[in-house]
């Protein structure tokens, strides 16, 4: 029932879809990945990145 149930729904997304212009169709899940969390972790990676660099040139001996 739950597997009908969720089929239906993909296919009426993707028929709605289809009526919407190209620009506004969008991979709802590759945009949160290139928008948010590639940003994060860039963020992320840089922030530690210059801690650990901040840490060693400051370190109390």
């Amino acid at each position: 029932m739950m597997r009908t149930l969720v089929k239906s729904q993909i296919w009426l997304s993707e028929a709605f879809d289809k009526l919407l212009p190209e620009k506004y169709r969008i991979d709802g899940n590759q945009d949160f990945i290139e928008s948010f969390v590639h940003h994060e972790f860039l963020c992320f990676s840089f922030c530690n990145n210059s801690f650990a660099s901040w840490r060693k040139t400051n370190a109390v001996s």
